[in-house]
């Protein structure tokens, strides 16, 4: 029977040597933190996953027939490990428990039921591999019709629906994560929210990915294209994981989730916010790229608890939107100045407090409905 090997099958297998490499270098160089440890086992996970359906695709399985039926091996470890990974970096205390192998226990339950398929002679193995590609280079769509839509469903609902709850909760707590950072910091170029982002939107594009590779036979989508597909957006995540984790320069800074302060009245918030306002025209600290919640609130004499609320009640916005809506002004008056004319747009921005391109044209757009350059034209 020939062997089928394709860019896909070539893509694939270089995302597994990046993988590899990436788990080593995790290994001997962050192994001792426990985000990072999640993380290789989620790449673990990911590269089995593909590893297993590129031989299957190409079919090489038939060189290494031991592994025929090992495809749901991970199915019930990676959303679990996915949750452990984000309330890991959300939580700079994070430990491992004996409560977090509760997780674990339909990945255990299943394998065990699935150990006399696994240990299977090699011969039956084979005889089953060589039905199989006979009947899919009959017809394709072989076995989406003598399965039917129903059993389809049920290893849908068996062995995909886990990972997608478990990744629901995880964008869950992201959520709330972001919540919290944006009302402590003004810049948040240096915590981990665009990690635990990029990170995530990845896993939910995979994931989601599933029903249309489970039902795509009863909609007439070429099966061939279903395939490579997937094999191109798991490999593509596993290379930008590779990515981030190389271009971090050290553990993503982590922040323990706090309780919801208690209520003030709101005379008293008025008065904080007039003490903000003040110091922050008065010093400019919105100057200041690293201006966090605790140093406003030092600066009053209040506590963070009690500022965030009156930031957020009274205004309306988090911290993050408080202290670049002021930014946002001071960039309208030097782009209206007489010196904005020898500088860029971007050098406004830097020296009006912000820490990047990116974040100052987002900030001026939500706070202007304009771009800079624009609002600089219209003058």
């Amino acid at each position: 029977m020939d062997y089928k090997l394709d860019f896909f099958s070539v893509f694939s297998l270089l995302a597994i040597g990046q993988g590899v490499f990436l788990l080593i270098f995790l290994t001997f160089k962050r192994f001792k933190s426990p985000s990072y440890r999640l993380l290789s086992g989620i790449l673990l996970a990911l590269m089995f996953q593909l590893a297993h359906d590129q031989l299957v695709s190409s079919r090489l399985i038939l060189k290494v027939p031991f592994l025929v039926g090992t495809a749901h091996f991970f199915s019930y470890c990676i959303g679990p490990l996915i949750l452990l990974y984000v309330s890991s970096l959300i939580n700079k205390n994070f430990r491992f428990k004996t409560a977090h192998l509760l997780h674990f226990i339909p990945f255990l339950v299943y394998n065990l039921i699935k150990l006399p398929s696994y240990i299977s002679s090699a011969a039956k193995k084979l005889s089953f591999l060589n039905f199989y590609y006979e009947s899919l280079d009959k017809n394709p769509t072989h076995f989406v019709e003598v399965r039917g839509f129903n059993d389809i469903l049920n290893g849908f609902l068996l062995f995909d629906l886990h990972k997608l709850i478990y990744v629901a909760i995880a964008f869950y707590l992201f959520v709330k994560y972001r919540k919290l950072v944006l009302n402590k910091f003004s810049n948040i170029d240096k915590t981990n929210l665009s990690w635990m982002q990029n990170i995530l939107f990845g896993y939910s594009i995979i994931w989601l990915l599933i029903p249309i590779e489970r039902f795509h036979g009863f909609y007439g989508i070429d099966s061939i294209l279903v395939s490579h597909a997937g094999a191109l957006m798991l490999s593509v995540h596993i290379y930008f994981i590779a990515y981030l984790a190389f271009s971090q320069q050290a553990k993503p800074a982590a922040m323990a989730i706090s309780s919801a302060p208690s209520e003030s009245d709101t005379k008293y918030f008025g008065q904080i916010l007039v003490k903000a306002q003040n110091i922050m025209v008065d010093e400019k600290l919105f100057l200041d790229k690293q201006l966090t919640l605790s140093k406003l609130s030092a600066k009053i004499d209040v506590r963070e608890h009690t500022l965030s609320r009156a930031i957020n009640h009274e205004l309306k916005v988090n911290f993050f939107d408080y202290v670049n809506a002021h930014r946002v002004q001071e960039a309208k008056a030097l782009l209206q100045s007489e010196q904005a004319r020898r500088y860029t747009v971007e050098h406004v921005g830097i020296e009006a407090g912000f820490s990047s391109k990116a974040t100052f044209y987002r900030a001026f757009k939500k706070q202007t409905g304009i771009t800079p350059s624009k609002f600089q034209k219209s003058l």
